[in-house]
């Protein structure tokens, strides 16, 4: 594998091209349905949205930018209905 400027053996280096933008302030475990979020592109980007009308679905990959700590097992929006899984599989 080639590396890049700015990728190591172990590092991987991500850029943020935008943010989401929702009326949620504070961490919570479930309860979003019917929230309303908005992604702001940064304007650089603009170009690589042109034909994505033509599209029925768009993926956004996020980062969790401001979660404290992570745990390998996890109940989906704790759910007590729904097995704890790990975390790879709930997501």
């Amino acid at each position: 594998m080639q590396k890049g400027p700015n990728t190591s053996d172990d590092t991987i280096l991500i850029n943020p091209i935008g943010t989401i933008q929702s009326a949620v302030r504070k961490q919570q475990t479930g309860g979003f349905e019917g929230t309303e979020s908005l992604v702001e592109l940064n304007p650089k980007f603009s170009d690589y949205l042109v034909g994505l009308e033509d599209y029925s679905h768009l993926h956004i990959i996020y980062w969790l930018s401001q979660m404290d700590e992570t745990h390998g097992l996890h109940r989906p929006q704790a759910n007590p209905e729904v097995p704890i899984v790990g975390m790879f599989a709930c997501r």
